[in-house]
């Protein structure tokens, strides 16, 4: 399978903690497995960026400053401010440690920073975090692909449908929309048929929690390829590659079925 075409993909959490993060590094790291020839996954989440702490690598220079030079920002800043991730064949661009820095970012600073990512990588995995906000919209509504991250619980389910409906009202081609249920559990509350039904949309990829395996990853700054390459989370992420394309992906379903208050 050859590797999609140059594109700008954004990762978003239908709330806190469903793993937008989690996400855009793992499928940078699948994409460069399959041969993405330039990946770049950027941090736009103002508020608290994690990327940097998900794989243990602080930059010294970051987001934050390079939107400092608004309209004169071009690839060469962010390929100069970009820090390889070398373990996972892509690169990285952070928010700062310092909470102090934390700004209101808008769509007019925010357009020619992705503008320059888009022309400098054949990938750009921008990651949104859990907020939507006018730099992460603004990255939504320029992205080829959205991936909306959920997990099996009403909070994220509600709040998956709340952002279809923006989306909806803002005219956005909700085709280019991706749901990503990750955190499946037998003992989670929804399963994934009744997810699809409330959604009116189908999933796209499913991922299977495995706490011991995400802590290891977390706790060493890397990819679950690397710490756990033949366990079935790492065989989920692989199969999520595949969310870049046109067809929903199957995978086992954990059968048990629970209706959801709004639709009694």
């Amino acid at each position: 399978m050859s590797a999609p075409p140059r594109e700008l993909v954004a990762v978003l959490s239908a709330k806190g903690g469903c793993g937008a993060t989690f996400l855009a590094i793992n499928l940078a790291g699948e994409l460069a497995r399959h041969g993405a020839p330039s990946i770049l996954v950027l941090d736009l989440d103002f508020c608290k960026g994690d990327v940097g702490g998900f794989l243990d690598a602080p930059g010294e220079c970051d987001v934050h400053q390079l939107i400092q030079a608004g309209d004169h920002v071009d690839t060469a800043m962010l390929r100069g401010c970009a820090r390889d991730y070398g373990e996972g064949g892509f690169q990285i661009l952070v928010q700062p440690e310092d909470l102090t820095n934390l700004d209101v970012i808008g769509q007019a600073e925010t357009v020619p920073l992705l503008e320059a990512a888009r022309e400098g990588w054949d990938q750009v995995i921008v990651d949104c975090g859990s907020r939507i906000d006018p730099a992460t919209l603004a990255a939504m509504l320029a992205s080829d692909r959205v991936l909306v991250v959920l997990t099996p619980d009403i909070p994220a389910l509600r709040d998956a449908k709340r952002i279809l409906a923006l989306f909806t009202r803002l005219g956005v081609d909700t085709d280019r929309v991706r749901f990503v249920l990750n955190k499946i559990s037998r003992s989670a509350r929804l399963d994934e048929d009744e997810v699809e039904e409330q959604l009116g949309h189908p999933l796209y990829a499913r991922i299977r929690r495995d706490e011991e395996t995400c802590a290891t990853a977390d706790l060493e700054g890397r990819l679950v390829r690397h710490v756990a390459p033949l366990s079935a989370l790492s065989r989920d992420l692989r199969r999520t590659w595949g969310c870049l394309d046109e067809a929903p992906i199957p995978s086992p379903r954990i059968s048990k079925r629970w209706s959801l208050p709004w639709s009694r």
